[in-house]
């Protein structure tokens, strides 16, 4: 009994022993410096990237690319310190989702030549313009702003402090110098249905085999399969596809989610098309706002032309990008002309012509496209069109005998004024008041436009920084964005020029991807 007695109170004595050391434990664990000894993910709440079959994520360590996995925090970090985009390349290269020959703890380095086709993500933001209409000055490389950025949570209106933002403002009723409401990016919604964020492809077009740089060889339309002789490709140092229609550069970024495409996608998951005017603003103004930079302007030619404006030497030239890092967009500050989805209401012929009948039915979008198209209205006298021998136009106000005198100061102001409420586009909003028509100088600079008479050859500006603008021409029916290498001071990336649809050396498109 003694025994059995000492050993009871031994093992009582050690459970106390236990029992002390595991309160320790706990106190000692409750009086620990949080945010020395329990980390939290100090990144910029963003939503994180959505990811469908055919995508990879990629991050760039050591000079070189790697293949990564959505959990890992050194894959993005939107900080205005960091300004690290998320990337992912499609199953287009080397590496392929359907295959899983890869590892995604980042230790499969991936070789320039193994590459899949390359996009950045865009997460949902609410902006505000912090002085409506009002210069800016901001030049290339500039660290300033001009847009407030509160990035949103989920598809709704709320921040994640859970402040909650509207849709939409009027903008008439903005004194210039003030801020604008802030509002979430109308960008973000597609078809009537919102979206967490979209992806931006990371250059502009180039194809897969020879680009022959002919409109024979270049204007076509490609369902991007295997068997297809040329496909849409996203990569760097490679040459842009251009010498291609309006036309075709919608049906090639809309084929591009089809049966049996390079990239692994699947069409059910993932919607293709071409970038919308609103959907280049969407990029613009990240870029303009703390948590981007004003990228340099890409004059690189080679031989003359720009052939090697997608992304040529983008390690060595990251000022050309959205963030100055490698993780951002290139090419949106000239590189060559893009084509946006986006078009003058005018019932011009050149809506058929170079918007091509299936888009454009008797004049008129065909309704399967509307979404992915931005529409802007005009003045009731510009769209008195008549048919001559067989082409719709308005022969009051275009007079083909002399081009200088197409009354396109009286358009530029009609249209300039009906953009108004037209929200997120870098248009109407980003563009100084008393908009008209200023001649380029001799030494190829701009100033901000003014109210003075123009011909035909002269161009307009306005917008921050100075970018160029024009506007005016009842046959020029769709948009351009970012202007040409050798346009110097005269791109940017609130630069927009309208076009008439066809085929030129100088124009180019860039593909977005929305994950359904």
């Amino acid at each position: 009994m003694i025994e059995r007695t000492k050993e009871s109170v031994e093992k009582y004595e050690e459970g106390q022993r236990k029992e002390e050391i595991d309160l320790s434990s706990i106190e000692s664990y409750l009086e620990k410096d949080d945010e020395n000894d329990i980390p939290e993910d100090s990144r910029e709440k963003v939503n994180a990237p959505k990811l469908a079959e055919g995508m990879i994520p990629i991050k760039y360590v050591n000079d070189n690319w790697v293949i990564t996995n959505e959990d890992d925090k050194e894959w993005y970090d939107y900080s205005a310190g960091e300004k690290r985009w998320a990337n992912v390349m499609l199953s287009d290269g080397t590496y392929k989702t359907s295959e899983k020959n890869y590892q995604t703890d980042g230790s499969t380095v991936v070789k320039e030549n193994e590459l899949g086709s390359m996009f950045v993500w865009i997460p949902r933001y609410a902006y505000s313009i912090k002085k409506y209409h009002t210069a800016s000055n901001l030049t290339e490389g500039t660290t300033q702003e001009i847009f407030d950025i509160k990035f949103i949570n989920g598809t709704g209106t709320k921040d994640f402090e859970g402040k909650s933002y509207g849709k939409s403002y009027d903008e008439g009723s903005i004194t210039v110098g003030s801020p604008t409401p802030m509002i979430v990016h109308p960008g973000f919604t597609f078809g009537g249905t919102e979206f967490s964020g979209i992806w931006i492809a990371k250059f502009e077009a180039s194809m897969t085999g020879e680009n022959k740089n002919t409109t024979d060889e270049n204007d076509k339309e490609t369902h991007n399969k295997l068997s297809d002789t040329h496909s849409v490709k996203v990569l760097p140092n490679a040459e842009t596809w251009r010498n291609i229609s309006v036309e075709k550069s919608f049906l090639n970024c809309y084929n591009m989610n089809g049966d049996e495409n390079i990239y692994g996608i699947n069409g059910n998951q993932i919607d293709t098309h071409l970038i919308k005017n609103r959907e280049w603003g969407l990029v613009a103004y990240l870029t303009a706002s703390k948590y981007g930079s004003v990228p340099t302007t890409n004059t690189y030619n080679k031989s003359g032309r720009q052939e090697w404006a997608g992304g040529q030497n983008y390690k060595g030239n990251i000022s050309q990008s959205t963030t100055k890092n490698i993780t951002g967009i290139y090419d949106m500050n000239g590189g060559a002309w893009e084509y946006v989805a986006a078009y003058y209401d005018n019932l011009d012929q050149n809506l058929q012509d170079f918007g091509g009948k299936v888009l454009f039915n008797n004049r008129t979008l065909n309704e399967s496209y509307t979404k992915y198209w931005d529409k802007y209205d005009v003045d009731v006298e510009e769209k008195k069109v008549v048919e001559k021998e067989g082409i719709y136009r308005n022969y009051d106000v275009y007079d083909a005998e002399n081009s200088g005198n197409q009354k396109r100061k009286y358009l530029t102001d009609i249209r300039y004024n009906l953009m108004i409420n037209k929200l997120g586009d870098a248009m109407h909003e980003v563009i100084g008041t008393g908009y008209s028509f200023q001649g380029k100088t001799t030494t190829n600079t701009r100033t901000w436009i003014k109210s003075v008479s123009a011909t035909a050859s002269e161009f307009g500006t306005g917008y921050y920084n100075g970018d160029y603008a024009l506007l005016g021409n009842c046959l020029l029916t769709f948009t351009l964005r970012g202007g040409a290498w050798y346009y110097g001071n005269g791109t940017g990336i609130f630069t927009v020029n309208d076009i008439s649809g066809y085929q030129n050396s100088d124009i180019t498109f860039r593909p977005v991807l929305i994950i359904n």
